[in-house]
């Protein structure tokens, strides 16, 4: 038998550099994640909780076009940072 899965793209802008913003609303956990740090970007991504701050460097560290994967992860769990402002993270995920 086989398997499908439905893969949805996200995407986050850090519109000022020190505010957490919230990844997703959606509450479900996704099987997969995963987070690009666009490559344009002149900052430092910070992924993490509802407390990860990127002037305190605490959070997973993405510059820009590294990639994070997570596996079984709550959207709505997921805020991200930046040290610019108007950073950007795209990614996807699955739910099964």
């Amino acid at each position: 038998t086989m398997v499908k899965w439905a893969m949805t793209t996200i995407k986050a802008t850090v519109a000022t550099a020190g505010t957490p913003v919230q990844l997703s609303t959606i509450d479900n956990v996704a099987r997969v994640l995963d987070i690009k740090a666009d490559p344009g970007n002149s900052g430092i991504i910070y992924i993490g909780d509802s407390t990860v701050d990127a002037s305190a460097k605490n959070g997973f560290a993405l510059e820009a076009g590294d990639v994070w994967v997570g596996e079984d992860v709550n959207m709505s769990s997921i805020y991200v940072d930046s040290t610019a402002n108007g950073d950007v993270v795209a990614g996807n995920y699955r739910v099964a």
